[in-house]
């Protein structure tokens, strides 16, 4: 798996383009870079030959404008992750990974991580397209990153399950590498689950998706999941209000009325958001055709998305929850036994997810006579080096995406300083005069 990272500007209206090749040259235009991280498919680890691990290449500026403002303290976000990413890095890298590793901690500070999910054909990349700025963005990128507001905003594309081509525990791993790489770092803030064109019904993918997710993030982050559907300005009137129509299908599904409306016995969860990307202010309504063009109201539809990502996950309300995920490894549950690997493991037929002290689990459906004996698929084995190629991948992004925002934020200050310089000697000539 080789990344390759080409570097964009954070501005759909700028046109410069900042070349990672030459990092060091990034000019202070004040628009901030986003790093796009792509993969060839190749099973051979990645070695970038500007990562090097040494001191003298990590080392901040002094005029770093986020030197005074950020903690460059050992990461609290999550331990368990931190712990095992130092003891592989250690294993691997030897003591220059410590210096690497305070680099990460203090330019990925303050990050927030969204995993946007979904199969093919669902509209995910224009989404992410619009919501970045992005004109090129192909199908296949795995990691964006972005600023809005003045906030860093990770994006990992995370692909559904279900898939007769794919392995689905090889698909997780791969996610969970991810969050080992990024976790100790940032803050999980949320899903987007992209659902596309709604149908008169989920097929069963989409269903092992949904249940999956349910058991990867918890009960108390379902909060924190948002629904989009899609391809809003592609229906004629007649078509339009079919799909409207169609919409009430979807809410009857177990699956995701379960994430919207989460029933329990034991206390009240707060659900998952749904919002229609296409239409203002993603609220469906039947006289929200034709819709906002995908051509036409370009501008409008990334207005619409960022809008979406402000009142979401700019200013969280309440305190923050760890996944479900996360919590189960930090008790010692082994990858391939948490209820988010059972899942996968488990029958495409008859399986529910339940909440149970809290927490979800895996189940047959009650009563289901038709369904085949309920029985997990036997526990994979998967390799050690299999794990640490992986999270060594996963790691060098995370070290190229701290570079970017550090050089961003320095590009930034530069411009700010470079202004007041003007202001004052523009002040200065008046006063003289």
């Amino acid at each position: 798996m080789t990344p390759k990272v080409i570097n964009l500007p954070a501005q759909a209206t700028s046109d410069l383009h900042v070349d990672l090749a030459h990092e060091s040259e990034v000019e202070t235009t004040g628009k901030l870079p986003i790093p796009i991280v792509q993969h060839d498919g190749s099973s051979e680890p990645y070695h970038d030959p500007e990562l090097v691990y040494n001191k003298d290449h990590i080392s901040s500026d002094p005029s770093d404008e986020r030197s005074n403002r950020v903690d460059d303290s050992v990461p609290r976000h999550w331990t368990w992750g931190y712990d095992k990413l130092k003891k592989l890095l250690s294993e691997a890298k030897g003591a220059a990974s410590n210096e690497v590793v305070k680099f990460v901690t203090k330019h990925l500070a303050g990050t927030k991580l969204i995993f946007v999910v979904s199969k093919t054909r669902t509209g995910k990349t224009s989404i992410l397209s619009e919501l970045t700025g992005l004109e090129s963005l192909q199908p296949g990128t795995t990691l964006k990153t972005g600023i809005i507001d003045d906030e860093q905003y990770l994006f990992i594309d995370t692909a559904g399950f279900g898939d007769p081509g794919q392995d689905d525990i090889e698909t997780f791993r791969d996610s969970v590498s991810s969050l080992i790489s990024f976790g100790p770092f940032v803050q999980v803030v949320g899903v987007l689950f992209v659902i596309g064109n709604p149908g008169t019904r989920l097929d069963q993918q989409d269903a092992k998706t949904l249940r999956w997710l349910q058991c990867f993030c918890g009960p108390d982050f379902y909060r924190n999941i948002t629904f989009v559907t899609s391809f809003w300005d592609s229906y004629n009137e007649r078509s339009f209000k079919q799909a409207y129509a169609r919409m009430d299908s979807l809410r009857e599904d177990a699956n995701f009325a379960h994430l919207l409306d989460p029933s329990s016995s034991e206390r009240r969860y707060h659900g998952a958001y749904l919002y229609h990307h296409g239409v203002t202010g993603g609220n469906l309504m039947p006289e929200s055709y034709p819709g906002l063009d995908i051509e036409e109201n370009r501008a409008e539809r990334q207005e619409e998305l960022k809008n979406l990502i402000r009142r979401r996950y700019a200013e969280l309300k309440y305190k923050p929850v760890k996944l479900q995920f996360m919590k189960e490894v930090e008790n010692k549950v082994d990858f391939v036994d948490t209820e988010a690997a059972k899942v996968l493991r488990a029958p495409a037929v008859g399986t529910t997810v339940s909440i149970v002290k809290g927490k979800c689990v895996v189940e047959a459906v009650a009563g289901s006579s038709e369904a085949p004996p309920f029985q997990f698929e036997p526990r994979p084995k998967v390799p050690q080096t299999s794990w640490t190629q992986t999270i060594l991948e996963w790691w060098e992004i995370a070290v190229r995406a701290a570079k970017i925002y550090k050089d961003a934020r320095m590009a930034e200050a530069a411009k700010e300083v470079s202004g007041i310089k003007r202001l004052w000697q523009g002040v200065s000539t008046w006063w003289k005069g």
